[in-house]
């Protein structure tokens, strides 16, 4: 295999290990960065969504807790 040929198969291989983010994502702020900064808008909108699917209510257990919560819902069948 020629080094042109090398080099096409590896920089095939880097895009489809490490494909470019979806178009309707934002733009990632630095080379290598894996944040996003949103919008106040679309932060917004997507705090609006979760809280009405309900996301984000949790409430502090125990692992004890949590245990015996699931032996009971276990137990219940």
């Amino acid at each position: 295999m020629s080094e042109d040929e090398t080099l096409a198969v590896d920089a095939d291989l880097e895009e489809r290990l490490h494909p470019p983010p979806h178009a309707c994502l934002p733009e990632i702020p630095a080379p290598g960065s894996n944040v996003a900064y949103l919008s106040k808008d679309e932060h917004d909108r997507l705090i609006s969504v979760a809280i009405t699917l309900g996301l984000g209510q949790f409430r502090m257990m125990s692992e004890h807790d949590h245990r015996l919560d699931l032996e009971r819902r276990l137990r219940r069948g």
